[in-house]
C-alpha cells in the first residue's frame, strides 16, 4: 500500500480521492496540501486526511511516495518540477502543461531525479474506447478517413468569477483543458501527431470569462482529419466517430460504442462502467512499485502540450497554426 499526497481539493481533487480512498489495496491519499485548510477540514475528517498548507511539507514527509497535482492549470509545471526535485512520483492532471516548453521541463526535471511521471488522461482506459482503438488498429474500418467529436457539458454555468476555472487565463478556449483535451488526446493515441489546428472558440452566453462554444479543425501528419466541437453551457455530450473506408464506430457516452460496416445494419456494444479515476491512480502506483509504463507515454504527453499551445494561438488569431515540434 502506498502513501500518496494529493495537491488541490477543488472538484477533480475531490473526485480522485473518493475514487481512490478505502477502495483500493494498491494506494491511498495521506495528506492534501490544500491553500484553505479550515474550508477542507470536514472533507479530509471524512477521508482520514492530514491537511497541509505547502507543497514543501508534503515533500519532506517521508513516507509519501507520489505526489498527485489536481491544482489550477497554470501551477502544474512549476509544483511537477518541485515535486520531481523533491525527488518524489509526479501525477499531473490534465492539462499535463499549457505549452511544449513547459511540458519538456517537467518530463527532463522527472528523468534527471529518475521518478516515474504520469499525466492524468482517465478516458483512455475506458472498455468503449480500447475496443474502439483495437478496431482502428486491427484494420475493422479501413482506411481511416476523418474523425468527429463532441464533448460538452453544463460546467461553465456552474462556476462563478471567485473560482479559479472561470477565468480564460487558465481555461483558455473553452471547455479545452476540462473537455476537449481527452479527445485531442486519443487522436494522438490512435494516430500519432497532429500536424496543424484551425478554431473558433467564442462566449455567446456565459456571464464568466471563459468561452462557451467552440469548434476545432485538426489535421493529423498522417493526413487523417478531425472536427472536434466543445461547449460548457449545455447538456452533457459525449461522441467520438471515427469514419473508414469500410465502416465507421462511435462512443456514445462511455459504455456504448455503435458500429456499422457498408451495406450492414449497425451494431451496438454496452460495457460495463467502472472507476477510471481509480485505475489510473493504481496504475501510477505500479509505475512507482513496479516499473509499469505509464499509461500516456511521455512523447504523446509532451506533444499534446504543443497540441494545446497551438490551439490557443489558433483561437486567438482565428488563423490555422501548425504543431511545433
Amino acid at each position: 500500500m502506498l502513501d500518496f499526497a494529493i495537491a488541490g481539493l477543488g472538484i477533480w481533487g475531490r473526485t480522485l480521492v473518493e475514487a481512490l480512498q478505502g477502495k483500493s489495496d494498491k494506494a491511498r491519499f495521506k495528506l492534501a496540501v490544500v491553500r484553505n485548510p479550515e474550508a477542507r477540514a470536514e472533507f479530509a475528517r471524512q477521508h482520514g486526511l492530514k491537511l497541509v498548507a505547502s507543497l514543501e511539507e508534503a515533500l519532506v514527509d517521508h513516507d509519501i511516495a507520489g505526489v498527485v497535482l489536481a491544482t489550477p492549470h497554470s501551477l502544474h509545471v512549476p509544483q511537477a518540477l518541485a515535486v520531481a526535485r523533491g525527488h518524489k512520483a509526479v501525477f499531473v492532471d490534465k492539462p499535463f502543461a499549457l505549452d511544449r516548453a513547459g511540458a519538456l521541463s517537467v518530463v527532463h526535471a522527472c528523468q534527471a531525479a529518475d521518478v516515474p511521471l504520469a499525466v492524468g488522461f482517465n478516458r483512455r482506459l475506458l472498455p468503449s474506447y480500447r475496443e474502439l482503438h483495437k478496431q482502428v488498429t486491427g484494420g475493422a474500418l479501413g482506411r481511416v478517413l476523418h474523425v468527429d467529436g463532441n464533448f460538452s457539458a453544463p460546467a461553465g454555468l456552474r462556476y462563478d468569477p471567485t473560482m479559479w476555472r472561470a477565468s480564460s487565463e487558465e481555461s483558455p478556449v473553452g471547455g479545452l483543458a476540462g473537455l476537449a483535451i481527452h479527445q485531442i488526446d486519443m487522436l494522438i493515441d490512435l494516430f500519432g501527431e497532429v500536424e496543424a489546428v484551425a478554431v473558433r472558440s467564442e462566449r455567446r452566453h456565459l456571464s464568466v470569462d471563459i468561452d462557451d462554444t467552440t469548434t476545432m479543425q485538426i489535421t493529423m501528419r498522417n493526413g487523417v482529419s478531425a472536427t472536434l466541437t466543445t461547449l460548457t453551457a449545455t447538456a452533457y455530450r459525449w461522441r467520438f466517430c471515427i469514419m473508414g473506408s469500410t465502416g465507421w464506430s462511435e462512443m456514445l457516452g462511455e459504455s456504448r460504442l455503435m458500429s456499422s460496416a457498408i451495406g450492414a445494419e449497425p451494431q451496438e456494444k454496452r460495457f460495463e462502467t467502472f472507476s477510471t479515476e481509480r485505475a489510473e491512480l493504481e496504475a501510477f502506483a505500479a509505475q512507482i512499485a513496479k516499473g509499469a509504463a505509464p499509461i500516456v507515454p511521455h512523447e504523446q504527453a509532451i506533444h499534446g502540450a504543443a497540441v494545446f499551445e497551438a490551439i490557443v494561438r489558433a483561437a486567438k488569431s482565428r488563423r490555422e497554426q501548425r504543431v511545433s515540434g
